[in-house]
């Protein structure tokens, strides 16, 4: 019998994560007919995933034992009976979230994860382990937005949390897309880095006037449409921003789980709701799109995943403490 290591949570719920959560060894499973054993080679530590050890969602497979990970990458170990599209020793990308993290309690925070061979992404030779581990929830989330806010070329796209590693890639995507973006941040050094990637305006929300800078860029119609992953008050400034009749996407809560709308803007018809993943990728045909346009996208570069540290699987509570750092840089990893 070969063991691995798994990292389960054990405090429900988990109001200080790293704390929360315990190493501990777990029998490598035996793939069934049509799944495969994937040995996990590197996984995201994600803001998503500390939601959900904060809140005990996964509390529900505490006795078996609940592993967080929402998305990584590693290598084909075993192969179940009648499985015809992968062999042993590819690398591949196992689609996590939905059906094993959320349903399941089987995260990628673990060495070995049983899945469906239709639920593994081959991972091309010119993507990198650190770049596949990041693979779905950032960049589907950015990518389904702006599908769904149908920004005409050339018209503005405003957004906080510019300087994160959704935030990068979204203008990244936005410029590939002729769409031109706003992009608040708090920081002066992140000006620069912002615009060598294509950023159009960085506006610093601590030194400058939000409301003045957008009129000025947008000779007085307001941006396009906006998205948010901060809320509370800052979310009210975005929805000030956006044109009559605009849409704000809120997708993170950073700062707050409230939100704050102006009456004026309401008037105005601005619509704000939340934008859902889970909602996006159930639709079968928005995750094949998703899946192979960002192969594509990715493999020519012109979204790149930012990575930063890595941690051992032994490190978890320091690959955590390190993801909620600000300024961090890059996206947290943890490796086998």
């Amino acid at each position: 019998m070969t063991i691995g290591r798994a990292i389960v949570q054990t405090v429900f719920p988990g109001s200080n994560p790293a704390e929360s959560l315990s190493l501990v060894s777990k029998e490598k499973p035996r793939p069934s007919p049509r799944n495969v054993l994937v040995r996990m080679i590197a996984s995201a530590v994600n803001p998503i995933d500390l939601i959900y050890i904060r809140d005990g969602s996964l509390r529900r497979f505490e006795n078996k034992g609940a592993v967080h990970g929402s998305e990584g990458v590693g290598v084909i170990a075993e192969i179940g009976e009648a499985v015809t599209s992968c062999r042993v020793g590819e690398r591949v990308i196992p689609l996590l979230f939905w059906k094993y993290y959320c349903d399941r309690g089987e995260g990628g925070w673990q060495d070995y994860v049983e899945v469906a061979e239709e639920d593994v992404v081959p991972v091309p030779d010119t993507m990198s382990d650190a770049v596949a581990a990041q693979f779905v929830i950032n960049p589907w989330t950015m990518y389904g937005m702006l599908l769904d806010l149908q920004i005409p070329k050339g018209k503005y796209l405003l957004q906080t949390a510019a300087g994160s590693v959704l935030g990068r890639q979204c203008i990244q995507l936005a410029k590939h897309w002729d769409i031109k973006t706003i992009n608040i941040v708090r920081r002066d050094e992140l000006k620069n880095e912002l615009i060598a990637i294509g950023a159009d305006e960085v506006i610093n929300s601590e030194k400058e006037d939000i409301a003045m800078r957008v009129k000025e860029i947008t000779n007085g119609e307001g941006a396009y449409a906006g998205i948010d992953a901060v809320g509370g008050v800052l979310f009210k400034v975005v929805a000030r921003n956006v044109r009559d009749k605009g849409t704000v996407f809120i997708y993170g809560t950073l700062g707050s789980s409230d939100v704050v709308v102006g009456i004026d803007d309401l008037m105005r018809e601005v619509k704000v709701s939340w934008w859902n993943l889970n909602a996006f990728a159930e639709d079968e045909d928005n995750k094949k799109k998703c899946i192979s346009d960002m192969l594509k996208l990715m493999d020519q570069k012109v979204i790149t995943p930012l990575a930063g540290r890595t941690f051992t699987l032994d490190e978890f509570g320091k690959a955590i403490i390190e993801s909620e750092k600000y300024a961090r840089g890059g996206k947290i990893l943890l490796i086998n």
